[in-house]
């Protein structure tokens, strides 16, 4: 396989299009991909450094990090990363790093990689819609139907097949799907206003539903139907399994790390299955286990934060 690429990459439509354009550029059939939750990066990096760089002619690591410390063994490697979270790992000739809130990996990977002026004009729509949606600025509406496509009708492989030459509109099998979502969302939304309940926790507004699918969705008319909300929650509990997903508000001064601390508190504290992303983060629990409930984990979160010298939830420091 000496001959061959291997990406590891974040399974969501960011990671997606990074392999899509790797694949473009080296050859569809000269790279293996591997898609990963942001939870197994250092698992999946340690491996790489292990075992599969002796492999590969090159490992590619898009849209994820690991720890600093594992990112600094890429120096003396076959192994690359393209990121454009604000990880704390410096750029080097193996690490390239481009925390602009108004990226995503694709377009890192688009320009250092592939070279933006030498993409097709669908494969710059594929970039462009994917840094749209990926970034949260939203200007585009196709961005978060391609989102949809992602998550609701195909696989993360079908996706990439789907899409190997990039983006030029939708089919009508498409368009009929993303119409029959956009019905579900509108039922969804109907329901918010019966399952959503709101805490002033020390300083913070904290508005939570029960209507877990289609989160940015659903959070978006909760801070609609709750103008002052500072943190929009989703939760399902149900007799095994219990899950929460937790979004900030855009309109105040709240640090977009929030997902990535969430991730390390909820692992390293009270030992759950976390995930994280700047904007969003989340776990979920086994309804056996000891949990004392929202209000207290969120107030215990801050808390531990704030001994690490951090607020989350304001620049402006409140007393917790």
């Amino acid at each position: 396989m000496k001959d061959k690429f291997l990406n590891i990459t974040h399974a969501d439509i960011d990671g997606a299009a990074c392999s899509i354009l790797l694949r473009k550029f080296y050859g569809a059939e000269n790279v293996e991909i591997v898609p990963i939750a942001f939870s197994n990066a250092d698992k999946a990096c340690t491996q790489a450094i292990e075992k599969w760089s002796d492999k590969y002619k090159a490992v590619f690591i898009t849209d994820i990090y690991p720890s600093p410390e594992i990112a600094a063994k890429f120096d003396n490697s076959n192994i690359y990363m393209f990121d454009h979270h604000d990880s704390g790992i410096p750029s080097s000739k193996h690490c390239t790093i481009l925390s602009n809130k108004e990226y995503s990996a694709a377009l890192v990977v688009a320009s250092k990689v592939n070279g933006i002026k030498n993409l097709t004009k669908d494969m710059k729509s594929l970039v462009f819609l994917t840094t749209d949606y990926d970034s949260y600025q939203l200007t585009d509406e196709r961005s978060r139907q391609l989102n949809l496509l992602y998550f609701g009708k195909y696989t993360f492989d079908q996706y990439v097949d789907r899409f190997t030459d990039g983006f030029d509109g939708f089919t009508n099998s498409e368009k009929t799907y993303i119409k029959g979502v956009e019905k579900q969302i509108v039922q969804l939304k109907k329901q918010v206003p019966d399952k959503m309940w709101c805490w002033n926790l020390g300083g913070f507004k904290v508005s939570a539903c029960t209507v877990y699918d289609h989160m940015n969705d659903i959070t978006d008319h909760m801070f609609e139907l709750e103008p002052y909300t500072d943190i929009a929650l989703v939760l399902r509990i149900d007799k095994r399994r219990g899950s929460l997903r937790l979004r900030p508000t855009d309109k105040n001064d709240i640090k977009k790390d929030i997902g990535f601390d969430m991730q390390k508190y909820v692992e390293t504290v009270i030992k759950a299955q976390g995930g994280g992303h700047e904007f969003s983060g989340g776990f979920s629990w086994d309804v056996k286990d000891e949990f004392e409930g929202i209000p207290n984990f969120l107030l215990d979160f801050r808390k531990w934060n704030a001994k690490l010298g951090k607020d989350n939830f304001y620049n402006i420091k409140v007393k917790v």
